[in-house]
């Protein structure tokens, strides 16, 4: 997908998964979906991660567009 970056973002969740959070931590991007999936494990073994209070810790892969900031549709939705 060409202008498209995948984030990694860490989530803490309730034990069932069904409530989760994101980890206040920096969210790194990667130019392909691969890259970001070999990344998943180091980030499940970082201090942010390891700290997290939550039964559960995940780290997703999520496409967004080049140049756009984190939240940036978010916030767009609740303008409206």
């Amino acid at each position: 997908m060409p202008g498209t970056l995948f984030a990694l973002v860490l989530l803490g969740c309730s034990d069932a998964g069904d409530q989760c959070s994101r980890l206040a931590a920096p969210v790194q991007t990667y130019a392909t979906r691969a890259e970001c999936e070999r990344r998943q494990e180091a980030a499940l073994l970082s201090e942010v991660s390891l700290k997290a209070d939550f039964p559960t810790v995940t780290a997703e892969c999520r496409a967004r567009m080049a140049g756009s900031k984190p939240g940036a549709r978010r916030l767009a939705a609740r303008s409206n």
